[in-house]
């Protein structure tokens, strides 16, 4: 009973992790998309190479047209990790609605589970008690026949 809701509470924190991840790398593809967009209407349209652009990214420095092709790369990467962090963000409440699913699914199947097991109690009970002879046997005071006199 606790681990279904436990699944449930821990699928919500993944959730709201994913949303806070999603719009992390949402806003770095964007401020990435800027910044390659930037450099590229900066870079000289003669097809010569101008070293005084430069793109700054975890302490490294690019410069040149690699500073461009650089930026584009990332801004690509943040595109697909965003995509990945969307997708985190919708899969806990599609697996919690499927738990749901499974759970209303499994309330009929247990409900005639237990009432196939109440029919055959009766039957379960006669099987497990002694036979009438045996009984009077034993009020008699006479060992049974399985067990032998001391």
């Amino acid at each position: 009973m606790l681990l279904p809701l436990a699944l449930v509470l821990i699928g919500l924190w993944q959730g709201q992790r994913g949303v806070d991840d999603w719009q992390e790398f949402a806003a770095e593809r964007d401020r990435l998309a800027a910044v390659a967009a930037d450099l590229e209407a900066r870079s000289p349209r003669d097809g010569r190479p101008d070293f005084s652009l430069q793109f700054r990214h975890d302490g490294h420095i690019y410069g040149g047209p690699y500073a461009a092709v650089k930026a584009r790369e990332l801004r690509d990467q943040a595109g697909t990790l965003a995509t990945v962090m969307d997708w985190r963000r919708r899969l806990p409440a599609v697996a919690a609605s499927r738990k749901g699913t499974e759970e209303r699914q499994s309330i009929p199947a247990a409900a005639r589970t237990s009432r196939s097991y109440m029919r055959e109690m009766p039957e379960m009970v006669t099987r497990s008690t002694p036979k009438p002879a045996t009984r009077a046997a034993m009020s008699s005071g006479r060992p049974c026949s399985a067990t032998k006199a001391s």
